[in-house]
């Protein structure tokens, strides 16, 4: 799997509890000076070691390695890119949904890992695997085509 390119219209039940989340900024993303989009369907998180308090896209790319205090803020209920127009932190909110259980592509995941602890390793892919990945949940259903994560246990919303 891989980093969105392009917004995703994922399966989900339950209540959504949406909520608005300050996007970091174009000036202090990613080592500064850097665009960046959130497509529909992506896993939000605040970057700790990057924007500390603001959400992106996770992660950057599908090698960024997650930080120790980076957390999940939800799955973004729409796309919003930050230009360079938007050079102040949080100047762009994302709709996200903090609840909910979400389907996420199945990979290498089984029935058999229902109730374990799932992790993002970027904004589209679900792992078990907690090395350099953040918390998205724990997953309570896989199917032929989706492994289904409850989110709602793992989203922090900052303040």
């Amino acid at each position: 799997m891989a980093v969105l390119s392009k917004d995703k219209q994922r399966p989900h039940q339950g209540e959504l509890a949406p909520r608005h989340v300050k996007l970091a900024g174009y000036t202090n993303f990613g080592g500064g000076t850097t665009a960046h989009t959130v497509y529909k369907g992506s896993a939000v998180v605040c970057d700790v070691s990057d924007t500390d308090g603001y959400g992106r896209a996770a992660p950057l790319t599908s090698s960024t390695n997650a930080a120790s205090g980076d957390m999940l803020l939800g799955v973004s209920l729409e796309q919003q890119a930050v230009t360079s127009t938007n050079t102040a932190d949080g100047s762009v909110k994302c709709l996200v949904a903090t609840k909910g259980i979400w389907g996420f592509a199945v990979g290498s995941l089984a029935i058999t890992d229902i109730g374990a602890i799932a992790y993002f390793s970027d904004d589209d892919t679900v792992t078990t695997t907690s090395t350099n990945n953040f918390y998205a949940g724990r997953i309570v259903d896989v199917d032929a085509t989706y492994v289904y994560v409850d989110i709602e246990p793992y989203v922090r919303v900052p303040l």
